[in-house]
């Protein structure tokens, strides 16, 4: 369906669905629509469209396609258009773990993060005014989903119903230009980084993020005193010093 026709829809899909996610294709103004409901129909193979989108379309065909932007950056805009043309309509039905895994074959960097939930059209809106502007080679849809809020303390959903945005760039293609000026939309709209995803947030930047972040950390340092469950990187994201850092500072 159209982009905008989607977003002025955003609650009432929210509301109607079980699930609802949305997939926009940069330069383009085509989103790919998932609705996921409970359903007492028989399961189903979703038919002959269903095996060609999955395997053919979104792996083999856009493997073809995304090396083909690798090397042609410049032909982004006309893959996107490509891309968006050819998804397909389908209906299935089965259980939850094989309908919500899909296989991905073809290898990306990605970074999403957790927006207040009604931010989302706003935000997707600003994206799209910033490749516009920047004029970035970028072909792999946009993906955006809905969570709802939890008491989890650093859980990018913690205390608030959430809109989750994903952008991705090829493996082997410069991602960090379009990344970053992502992220910088993301955070003035208070946005939340997904743990296992590329951010450029510090210890002291999350901290203000979660309002529970420095209770988490006083219990982590209860429970791990001697820091056998970090590592490099969670060291950085929680601001602990190295261990070669604090042995120096304790000799001193």
């Amino acid at each position: 369906m159209h982009l905008e026709d989607c977003l002025n829809r955003l609650d009432r899909y929210r509301s109607e669905h079980r699930h609802f996610e949305f997939y926009w294709f940069p330069h383009t103004d085509r989103v790919q629509v998932k609705f996921m409901d409970e359903t007492n129909q028989e399961a189903s193979s979703g038919g002959l469209g269903s095996r060609f989108s999955k395997w053919f379309l979104e792996n083999g065909a856009f493997w073809l396609l995304s090396e083909t932007a690798r090397r042609f950056p410049r032909l982004c805009p006309s893959i996107s258009r490509l891309s968006a043309w050819g998804v397909p309509t389908v209906e299935e039905v089965g259980d939850s773990h094989r309908l919500f895994a899909t296989p991905r074959r073809v290898r990306f960097n990605e970074m999403e993060y957790a927006l207040p939930a009604e931010k989302l059209a706003e935000v997707v809106r600003e994206i799209r005014e910033t490749i516009r502007r920047r004029r970035f080679a970028v072909h792999f849809p946009i993906e955006c989903r809905y969570v709802k809020g939890d008491d989890i303390w650093l859980s990018p959903a913690y205390g608030r119903d959430t809109a989750f945005v994903a952008v991705h760039m090829y493996r082997g293609m410069p991602h960090e230009a379009y990344f970053s000026a992502v992220e910088a939309i993301f955070r003035r709209h208070g946005g939340r980084p997904h743990w296992g995803k590329m951010h450029s947030l510090t210890a002291e930047e999350l901290s203000r993020l979660y309002p529970r972040w420095d209770d988490f950390c006083r219990i982590r340092d209860e429970q791990d005193p001697e820091g056998r469950f970090l590592n490099t990187h969670l060291r950085a994201l929680f601001g602990i010093p190295s261990e070669q850092a604090a042995e120096s500072a304790t000799a001193r």
